[in-house]
């Protein structure tokens, strides 16, 4: 049960569960387990118990599915902890993928004070986490990261993706330069390694969303100079100058609609943009959502 332990200068232990190993246990003996781990953690104490995807053992109900079980585990769940919490001097730490996925009781029953969300790292955030990434997993591959790897442009080619995704891209950029190793020669690790892992890679995040890869540019497209403007002001700029931008008093507009007769090129413009930019492009066709509605109804 205890994946990690540790005892820093505040005298605290830690101990992380990973929920998702048992989700298939049966109710009794994953009451049992909650029961073992809050103990170990009280035994410990004082103590901080993370409960990691909490949401896997005590999901929210779902319609046409018998809710017995979950309303049974959640109360079971719910009672243990508050009974630990009442007088023992311990921290439980609960992460799940949303506030809905957990089952209502638990939130109902006021158990956890403060909710966090993490949300997907910006574009600073992401040129640091890839930075401190390369270097230490290049460093433990026995590369060197090439001094023309370019960290901003990494950020803008990875919008939406999590830590988890930054770090699976770096792996794979490392897998790819050791296919192209040489025995006896210094190995760097280059943008083009990147380029190849990003190639068939889809986010977590974007796992279920139907992704297109864009080669239109700007240079691509004759004619339409007014509206190609407006929208390299207005989605281009903001994206690549991103720092400036956040210092300016401007409010940045959230949405365009572009509008013409079949053909005339609104398409071609939002690839082109979705290239530019580095965003990810989504085409959703109005057929598509009609039918859907109409399967619904």
């Amino acid at each position: 049960m205890r994946h990690s332990s540790s005892r820093p200068a505040h005298a605290t232990d830690v101990s992380i569960v990973d929920c998702a190993k048992h989700q298939d246990d049966r109710p009794a003996t994953l009451r049992e387990n909650v029961r073992e781990w809050l103990d170990d953690a009280c035994w410990h104490a004082p103590s901080l118990l993370v409960l990691d995807n909490l949401d896997r053992i005590v999901p929210a109900e779902v319609e046409h599915i018998d809710p017995f079980r979950s309303q049974q585990t959640a109360h079971a769940v719910v009672s243990a902890i508050a009974s630990a919490l009442a007088d023992r001097p311990i921290v439980v730490l609960a992460t799940a993928a949303n506030p809905q996925s957990l089952h209502s009781l638990l939130s109902s029953a006021h158990l956890f004070g403060e909710r966090i969300k993490l949300a997907s790292p910006d574009k600073s955030a992401r040129r640091e986490i890839l930075s401190t990434l390369v270097r230490a997993k290049a460093t433990m591959s026995s590369l060197r990261p090439s001094d023309r790897l370019d960290y901003v442009a990494l950020a803008t080619t990875t919008d939406g993706y999590l830590p988890a995704d930054l770090s699976d891209l770096v792996d794979r950029a490392i897998h790819q330069a050791a296919i192209r190793s040489v025995p006896g020669l210094d190995l760097a690790l280059e943008p083009a390694e990147f380029a190849r892992a990003q190639a068939d890679f889809v986010p977590l995040s974007l796992k279920d969303v139907k992704l297109q890869k864009s080669d239109v540019a700007w240079a691509d497209i004759g004619g339409l100079h007014e509206t190609r403007r407006v929208l390299r002001e207005t989605l281009e700029w903001p994206t690549r100058y991103g720092a400036i931008f956040a210092k300016s008093p401007l409010r940045l507009r959230s949405g365009l609609l572009l509008y013409g007769y079949p053909g005339c090129g609104k398409t071609l413009l939002a690839s082109a943009v979705a290239k530019e930019c580095g965003l990810n492009f989504i085409s959703v066709k109005g057929p598509e959502l009609l039918n859907k509605v109409r399967r619904r109804a």
